[in-house]
């Protein structure tokens, strides 16, 4: 099966484009694929590109890495980042400073303030790894491949995606809000901007476990006389 990783890199030769006032469209693999304006937010001077309903910020990071790809509801994302900032404020600083056991006779930086900052760190690195990770999107196949053709169990567990003209295996599926069909989508998370799939699992599963952690450890900490 063909990823959109894939799918970048084989048809940006042969894509076609209409260059008439900046803008352009791909066609891939089955999945449109857009041209944006002249000068991203995030990297001026590059075109921003269209998989579905998701943004591919620099397409060379992505032809490379699979990383720099947002989805249609980054702005949930900046807002967890807003969230943990605050949070990290209140109970790492302000409740430090209250509580005397947290700061040291000169006021300096406590290890409970140190431990916060790690933990922010952390938790907004394993939210960008997630929500700026492709999570497997899907072009292809187009056909279905002879060896699931010929096997009558495995054609029963193959399906057609008429909204991305393509195949799809037994664990992919196709999610309406980012608009592309996803290998071994579990489910479109709203706060990581994107879906949760092959591509970009692992780090959503040390993001909940790092926030939580990080959640126990300041309510302990809170109310630890």
């Amino acid at each position: 099966m063909l990823s959109a990783f894939d799918s970048i890199t084989s048809s940006s030769s042969s894509a076609t484009r209409n260059d008439s006032n900046n803008k352009g469209r791909w066609e891939g693999g089955g999945t449109r694929w857009k041209e944006k304006v002249r000068g991203c937010c995030l990297f001026n001077g590059m075109r921003c590109q269209r998989i579905g309903s998701s943004r591919v910020c620099n397409p060379v990071i992505y032809r490379e890495t699979k990383f720099c790809i947002t989805g249609p509801h980054f702005p949930a994302t900046i807002f967890i980042v807003i969230f943990t900032t605050v949070a990290t404020y209140i109970f790492g600083f302000l409740a430090a400073d209250v509580k005397s056991n947290f700061v040291d006779p000169n006021g300096s930086v406590t290890m409970h303030k140190v431990v916060c900052v790690f933990f922010w760190c952390l938790i907004n690195a394993l939210l960008m790894a997630t929500a700026c990770q492709d999570p497997g999107i899907m072009t292809g196949p187009k056909e279905l491949p002879p060896h699931v053709a010929s096997d009558p169990a495995l054609y029963e567990q193959w399906r057609y995606c008429n909204k991305c003209e393509i195949y799809q295996g037994p664990k992919t599926r196709h999610c309406k809000e980012c608009k592309v069909c996803i290998d071994e989508l579990d489910h479109h998370c709203p706060w990581m901007s994107k879906c949760v799939g092959k591509g970009n699992m692992k780090a959503f599963k040390w993001f909940n476990v790092t926030w939580i952690v990080y959640f126990i450890y300041s309510i302990v900490n809170l109310f630890n006389d």
